[in-house]
């Protein structure tokens, strides 16, 4: 199966593209976004002052279990319902700040019941850490009252508290808001918090961006890091997989510092394949998560470690070697099928061989019920009935080899209806509903979900770095001008002039960020059809080996001739 294993390297080569574009994403034009900025921190000032409406700080300091989901309900209605990533969740573990409106909360007395469920870091159990819910009866002073909600863990069980409060001190109040615009940053929305920390200047809040002192970087530093361990590694400098290995302590403040500690036990995991070292390599895999970025690369490589002899077996790796690939004699090959039965195409493995691929259908199985656009899929498509035809399970290979056949013709009626969805706009309109979904952090990560299929050309396009670098620029103006239109029409119901003035203001704004958008649409349009082409062109070698090994199969059918211990 040679394919397989030049198609492992070329899948891993394509996720560090993922990490490194995500470390060089290309800005809006600065003068644009920065004027756009200061419009509308103007336009949340004036919110403040004539149209305030409450609203709810989420923190959950040093929580273990990531924080997933929060409900809030209003005299029993239900007022806001919001689904944290884990990117989102580890920066609320850092003391950072989520803010929620409450638009159903008016001045005066009110029933609140708080709903929130948090699951273990990683964890694939649907059964959650934490699932408590909090009632309390509050009287607020104003229609802009400001909530406070902390989740902590208390007593030598960890047991887990809701505390409500309301912040009336105006420095509780501004302190919450820059702990929300580090959320916002944290969570990949630095236009929004660059328009909070400028509404925080104007109230005196916070110093002016001249003097204070620039945050340090984290994620370019971690970037650089990786980059040199990365670099060190493939010079076989002595030291390299320490480095790689020490990603696994770094605090995870943003998406890249988690695509970079996954890549990181990815890059180490193939590592410890190529030199057979196959139990090491399961443990790095195993810490990858899913969903994330490199989860059907890990998926894959996992299944392949399990065929890696293991412990007794181990020290059947040196007799491999010195197994002839031609044996002589019927009990010379029948030792070869036992000793190497990968060598050969009708080879049937058994004993602590055949529990080996018993263990690789197990994540092979997982993975090809995925999205076939990821090559990972695709490979998993092949490799499955592959192990299965190397157990004796003839018949279920033959089935699965068809199943492939199907669905990567299936695959290849998709690509081209890919390219009309790009050709018609719809393609990136359904990444801006993505990244202007207000309930919750999952859809701007664009991670794979069994629930979320959609998100898979998006994510696959981020491996390609122009077309990684194009999205994001459309990404980054088209934040910008959502952000803007959300503040005309709350101008446009106003009758103050203020209100008036600000709108003319946005629209002349908005009308330079369509421009924008054009310019940026036309330069990832191109780049997006070279990807499906490649993408198409992939589908079609995948295909062709599916109908090799089908043909193959079907030599074991009843009356087919027999060609012997071939390899």
């Amino acid at each position: 199966m040679r394919l397989f294993i030049v198609s492992r390297w070329r899948l891993l080569l394509g996720v560090l593209v993922l990490v490194q574009s995500a470390g060089a994403a290309a800005q809006p034009d600065a003068a644009l976004a920065d004027a756009a900025a200061s419009l509308h921190a103007q336009v949340l000032r004036w919110q403040q002052m004539h149209a305030p409406g409450a609203v709810l700080y989420v923190a959950a300091p040093e929580l273990q279990p990531e924080l997933r989901l929060i409900e809030v309900f209003v005299d029993q209605v239900p007022a806001q319902r919001y689904r944290f990533s884990e990117i989102e969740a580890a920066a609320l573990r850092e003391g950072m700040r989520q803010r929620l409106p409450l638009d159903a909360l008016s001045a005066g007395r009110h029933q609140l019941r708080i709903h929130a469920v948090a699951r273990e870091p990683g964890s694939q159990n649907r059964e959650a850490a934490i699932d408590t819910v909090l009632e309390q009866s509050l009287t607020l002073p104003a229609q802009d009252g400001v909530l406070e909600l902390v989740l902590t863990q208390e007593g030598s069980f960890a047991a887990t508290r809701l505390r409500l409060r309301s912040l009336e001190d105006a420095d509780a109040r501004s302190e919450a808001r820059q702990r929300y615009a580090a959320f916002l940053d944290a969570s990949g929305q630095s236009f929004a918090a660059e328009a909070e920390r400028r509404l925080l200047q104007m109230q005196n809040s916070v110093p002016s961006a001249t003097n204070a002192a620039a945050a340090p970087d984290h994620d370019g530093i971690l970037l650089a890091r990786y980059q040199r361990a990365l670099s060190a590694l493939a010079a076989d400098e002595s030291g390299a997989e320490a480095q790689l290995e020490q990603l696994n302590q770094e605090p995870l403040r943003s998406e890249l510092a988690l695509a970079l500690r996954d890549q990181a036990n990815l890059s180490l995991a193939y590592r410890d394949l190529r030199a057979r070292r196959g139990e090491q390599a399961i443990a790095r895999l195993q810490r990858i998560r899913s969903p994330g970025p490199c989860d059907n690369a890990a998926l894959l490589a996992l299944g392949w470690a399990y065929l890696l002899p293991r412990g007794a077996a181990g020290a059947a790796q040196d007799r491999e070697a010195t197994v002839s690939l031609r044996p002589v004699g019927e009990d010379a090959v029948a030792q070869a099928r036992r000793l190497t039965p990968f060598r050969y195409r009708q080879a049937v493995a058994e004993g602590e061989r055949g529990e080996d691929i018993r263990r690789a259908l197990v994540p092979w199985e997982e993975l090809i019920g995925r999205d076939t656009l990821d090559p990972a899929v695709q490979e998993g498509m092949l490799a499955l009935p592959y192990a299965l035809d190397h157990f004796g399970a003839h018949e279920q290979a033959l089935q699965y080899y068809q199943r492939a056949i199907v669905q990567l013709q299936a695959l290849r009626a998709r690509l081209a209806a890919a390219q009309a969805q790009l050709d018609s706009g719809e393609l990136l309109a359904l990444l801006d509903a993505r990244d202007g979904d207000r309930d919750g952090g999952w859809s701007r990560l664009l991670v794979d979900r069994r629930e979320d299929q959609e998100a898979v050309p998006l994510r696959l396009m981020r491996r390609d770095a122009a077309l990684a670098a194009a999205m994001q620029a459309h990404r980054d103006t088209a934040a910008i001008s959502r952000a803007l239109a959300q503040d005309a029409e709350r101008l446009r119901a106003s009758s103050e002039a203020q209100a008036s003035t600000l709108l003319g203001e946005v629209d002349a704004m908005q009308t330079q960020l369509q421009a924008r958008l054009r310019e940026e649409d036309a330069r990832f349009a191109p780049l997006a059809q070279r990807w499906l082409r490649s993408l198409d062109a992939q589908s079609q070698v995948y295909l062709a080996e599916a109908h090799f090994a089908l043909a193959r199969a079907n030599d074991r059918l009843p009356g087919a001739p027999s060609y012997g211990a071939a390899p």
